[in-house]
């Protein structure tokens, strides 16, 4: 995915809650930019630090700037959830996730929420096999590895709860971790984040839902998923 238009390098002045930062462009303008995922907050807005925005086109929008990407000793952090699904079809079609799902030859996005109250892709063959796919962003990382799952909202429960309803109508589930920083080697199951959460991915990997991770290729003009990373548990 190539971002749309330059993005624009900003320091962190102000941090206010979980939403939105106060950043210092290069050109000495002060300008109020929109956090896309809350959940990396604590640990990726810090003042001081720089980080890189893009402009939104849409008229209606009060906070004109989104955050996309996050400087970090590491390297790039890939902040924004928005174009998940995007980065999921763009690979698929490019071949890039021929590891986890050869067997499949078409992509259906599922966007509308007539179709589905969620974003999710929906994979099929030319014989009749299909595969439901939930694309999440996972940020954690301890001791050199990605770890999941963060805490989980009811929404996110109710999500799994949706994958175990397709698994029992003999749809294969997916839950495709995309890992949008480039300083993980593998991802690890974790049961210190939130006990609850991990519970309940557990109890979902036990019915047959399958947890595939992804690295991502990272710099100032676009994001593509990259390799397919181990899972330890």
């Amino acid at each position: 995915m190539i971002f749309s238009e330059e993005l624009l390098r900003a320091k962190i002045l102000n941090f206010y809650g979980r939403y939105v930062v106060d950043v210092l462009l290069d050109d000495g303008s002060i300008v109020v930019a929109f956090c896309p995922d809350n959940n990396t907050a604590k640990t990726f807005y810090k003042i001081g630090e720089y980080l890189y925005i893009s402009k939104t086109s849409d008229p209606s929008r009060k906070i004109k700037y989104d955050v996309q990407l996050v400087c970090k000793d590491t390297g790039l952090i890939y902040v924004n959830p928005v174009d998940n699904l995007k980065l999921f079809a763009e690979a698929f079609e490019a071949g890039v996730l021929a590891d986890s799902f050869g067997e499949y030859n078409k992509i259906n996005l599922l966007d509308d929420y007539a179709k589905c109250p969620y974003e999710a892709a929906e994979l099929s063959n030319n014989f009749g096999k299909k595969a439901h796919v939930y694309v999440v962003s996972i940020y954690d990382k301890v001791d050199g590895f990605a770890v999941f799952p963060p805490p989980l909202s009811f929404f996110d429960f109710s999500i799994l709860e949706n994958q175990e309803r397709l698994k029992n109508d003999n749809i294969e589930t997916y839950i495709f971790m995309i890992i949008p920083r480039k300083d993980c080697a593998e991802v690890k199951f974790s049961w210190k984040l939130s006990p609850a959460s991990s519970a309940k991915v557990f109890d979902a990997a036990k019915k047959g839902i399958n947890f595939v991770g992804y690295s991502c290729f990272i710099d100032k003009k676009s994001v593509k998923i990259a390799d397919m990373l181990k899972i330890i548990c």
